[in-house]
């Protein structure tokens, strides 16, 4: 994209230049989803008035660039390192400390690298009681699954396409206690019946024979 066409493209936001907050805008043409806005800031030493387009694809970044906050997700796992030598750009698969600004990035990087990504003991404090089980249950099951760690910059298609998720897309997952599955096995209890959402019930063990109700996903 030349600078003309750069200039033509900037168009579509002329209409919210009085907007100063974020401003949702579905983008017909490029079939996405802003929330933009114009931020007007002050040079102190020029006294001029800049204004500057702000487009952020999420409510979330829009409002802490607004504030100045944020969140903070520290986490290990493999990352891609880039770096300049020689006028040359050189690429390196690395493990290490990073961190992300969004769950959403957090979950990414999970998903890249399921064998590598952990949290540090003291970092947990940055994580809810809610996203570390998420977090340790998909990371489980990636790993069941016989997902491994990228090994070059970009994923082959046929990681996408995995025998065991085919086999067991259909199953109904979750954790249960060493003593609850002794039970089981030893036919003291067929099964739990489990609310996903905590504000819809309690976890109830049922024994052979007394549950005759129906469960709702």
């Amino acid at each position: 994209m030349n600078k003309k066409q750069y200039s033509e493209f900037l168009k579509r936001y002329d209409k919210f230049k009085k907007n100063n907050l974020p401003t949702p805008f579905w983008d017909d043409e490029r079939m996405t989803f802003e929330y933009v806005y114009f931020y007007h800031y002050n040079e102190r030493k020029t006294g001029k008035c800049e204004e500057r387009l702000e487009v952020s694809p999420n409510l979330t970044e829009a409002l802490g660039e607004i504030v100045y906050t944020g969140f903070y997700y520290p986490f290990i796992a493999k990352k891609l390192r880039l770096w300049h030598e020689n006028g040359e750009e050189k690429r390196q698969l690395v493990i290490g400390p990073t961190h992300a600004h969004s769950f959403e990035e957090v979950v990414r990087a999970l998903y890249e690298a399921p064998e590598s990504f952990a949290i540090r003991p003291e970092d947990e404090k940055f994580y809810s009681e809610q996203e570390r089980k998420y977090l340790e249950k998909v990371k489980n099951y990636l790993l069941f699954l016989g997902l491994t760690d990228r090994e070059t910059p970009k994923f082959p298609v046929a990681r996408y396409r995995n025998k065991k998720q085919a086999k067991y897309e259909d199953a109904y997952i979750y954790t249960v206690k060493d003593k609850t599955l002794r039970d089981i096995l030893a036919g003291k209890i067929n099964f739990r019946v489990i609310d996903w959402y905590p504000e819809h019930g309690e976890e109830r063990v049922y024994k052979p024979g007394e549950y005759t109700g129906q469960r709702h996903e």
